[in-house]
């Protein structure tokens, strides 16, 4: 098994998610990553909370 680093954070903007995602890929090529890229989305009270987050391809 080799060394995993996964990278993740959760915003209520899902602008910054979205800025994110588009820029992880590059990140990821730039350190020879494979990842997958996840998103999703939780309401906490009345406040939706998107997360994204790394998980390297084995």
């Amino acid at each position: 098994m080799g060394n995993q680093i996964n990278v993740g954070y959760t915003t209520p903007d899902k602008k910054v998610i979205k800025y994110i995602a588009s820029v992880w890929p590059q990140w990821a090529d730039y350190n020879n990553l494979l990842v997958d890229i996840n998103t999703d989305k939780t309401k906490i009270g009345d406040q939706t909370i998107y997360r994204i987050w790394t998980q390297q391809k084995i």
